[in-house]
């Protein structure tokens, strides 16, 4: 019940014969018309490119996923030194309901809980 070959599939076939001739020579698939074999492990090495390429793509997603996650606290770290700097305490605390994490530390030493804290 496999489904019938496209170009992609035929061209992997092609490539999957060239680099595995004695193999299938060995099997002899091609003297015995047993070519199905040779369509069923086509197939599964179509499957193992196809799966391949969707771990690539879900690596390069979470390194990706990584660098924005990196740049948006590297964004809040900048928001918040520019608050502290300005003693805008306001700032501080928007920044905090926007999700900066509270232990982030800031070039002048205060994290936001010392900075209430001090704040009284």
């Amino acid at each position: 019940a496999d489904p019938p070959l496209d170009a992609l599939g035929v061209g992997c076939l092609a490539v999957f014969y060239r680099q595995h001739r004695s193999f299938v020579r060995k099997r002899g698939w091609l003297k015995t018309g047993a070519p199905e074999m040779g369509l069923r492990l086509g197939f599964e090495c179509i499957e193992r490119v196809e799966d391949a390429i969707e771990y690539a793509i879900e690596k390069k997603k979470q390194t990706l996923n990584r660098r924005a996650h990196i740049e948006e606290e590297r964004t809040f770290l900048r928001r918040m030194e520019r608050c502290l700097r300005f003693l805008d305490f306001e700032g501080v605390q928007y920044l905090l309901n926007r999700g900066a994490p509270a232990d982030l530390f800031m070039s002048t030493g205060h994290t936001p809980l010392t900075l209430a804290a001090s704040m009284g």
